[in-house]
Parts: C-alpha cells; structure tokens; sequence
C-alpha cells in the first residue's frame, strides 16, 4: 500500500523518478520507473533506427551486431583455451567434498577430536592451495584466412 501511495504522490508526467535520499552518513538512490511493455521498447528501437542515417544502417546486421568494414577485418584470428581446466575443477570439486565431509562427520558425531577436525582442514588446505597455485596450460591457434 506504501508503493501505492508514494506512486500516486509522485505522479508526473516523466517516465521515470530518481531521487538521492541521505541517511546518516549514508546516500541512497531511490528510482521508480514506469513498466514499459516489451513490444513497446522495441517498437521505440525500430522508430529510432529507421529514422537513422543510411550510413549507420549499412553498418549493422539485422541482429544488431556491428559490421566492421572490410578495410578493418584481420587476415588471422587468434584464439586462445585452457587445455586443463578439468584439473582445477577437480581440485575445487575435492575441496568442496572435503569441506561437506568434515562438517557431516561432525554432525553425525563420527568425528569428534579436534586432531580430526585438524587433518581434515590440513587436507583441504592443501587442495585449495594446489588451486591456488594452479599453472594454467593455454593453447593458441592462429586462423589465417584466405580470399572470402
């Protein structure tokens, strides 16, 4: 009911309402805009881009993305993967089971000295460090293209 009113209070004629609002030593930004149907954006974006110079027409595709003009397209692309991610993924994955194994063997009492609760935190430390310390193999490939 609070939105309600402060709506009605507010009402303008702007789309949206921003206002900063200070709180101790604190600022706050309060912004209350006006849905706006999804057809109607778009029907916004069309009349924008019709109205719109032939040249920046010509420079992007139906989907939207920028062409880039044929004088500025590279001869060879460069692309770049880490070979062994899976690796790193494990050592999270171990750090992860680990960490979940202590704290059920804790709840259900099967683990109860804290030497126990120790070499679990001594084993996930070392896995966290081996993620830490990870050496990431990246594989580049280079695409040389010819006459299109």
């Amino acid at each position: 009911m609070f939105w309600k009113i402060l709506i009605l209070i507010l009402r303008c004629k702007k789309e949206d309402y921003v206002r900063a609002v200070r709180l101790g030593g604190d600022i706050y930004t309060i912004t209350l805009s006006k849905f706006v149907p999804v057809q109607e954006e778009l029907r916004k974006w069309m009349e924008a881009f019709d109205a719109a110079d032939e040249d920046i027409k010509d420079n992007f595709h139906l989907n939207c993305e920028a062409k880039l003009p044929e004088s500025t397209k590279p001869e060879t692309y460069v692309t770049e993967r880490v070979v062994n991610i899976s690796d790193l993924e494990k050592y999270i994955e171990q750090a992860h089971l680990s960490t979940v194994s202590l704290i059920c063997g804790i709840r259900e009492g099967k683990i109860l000295s804290t030497s126990d609760v120790e070499d679990g935190l001594e084993k996930i430390d070392e896995v966290l460090k081996k993620a830490y310390h990870f050496d990431f193999c990246v594989e580049r490939r280079s695409t040389k293209v010819v006459g299109s």
